[in-house]
């Protein structure tokens, strides 16, 4: 997640998705490391869980800053924390199984050396349903 943007009129998605299209253009492709398991707000008691990246040159988080300056002038507010690298694998909707989780968060072991090449970019319009969220794609942008 580079950035969440929260609901967005109709109107604004397709300037959204052509000045992406612009910052986004210019890169290439680039390696991550994949990290520890976390959650947010902590792993005490997460609301989603995530895998955090690394990369050694901090490309993940001068791409953050770039798609924050490209989407500011769009009226969207910068990010007031530091940007966390991580790829979200799971949200938690209750706290009734969480000493099962932890157990099993333990148990999760991450190769040292995985590393994963980040070749495209994609902008995500997520609708919740009362069966969960659908994904749509609106930009996937080929680095």
């Amino acid at each position: 997640t580079l950035k969440f943007l929260g609901d967005v009129d109709e109107t604004r998605t397709q300037r959204i998705i052509t000045d992406l299209k612009k910052t986004l253009s210019a890169l290439k492709p680039f390696e991550v490391q994949v990290g520890k398991v976390g959650g947010f707000p902590d792993l005490a008691r997460p609301r989603v869980l995530w895998i955090g990246l690394e990369d050694n040159q901090n490309l993940l988080e001068k791409l953050a800053e770039e798609v924050e300056k490209t989407l500011e002038p769009l009226g969207f507010e910068k990010e007031g924390k530091k940007f966390s690298a991580h790829l979200t694998i799971g949200r938690v909707r209750s706290n009734a199984n969480l000493l099962k989780l932890k157990e099993l968060l333990k148990a999760v072991l991450v190769p040292e050396d995985l590393r994963q090449s980040i070749q495209r970019i994609s902008l995500f319009k997520s609708t919740l349903t009362s069966a969960g969220p659908i994904y749509e794609p609106l930009l996937t942008q080929t680095l």
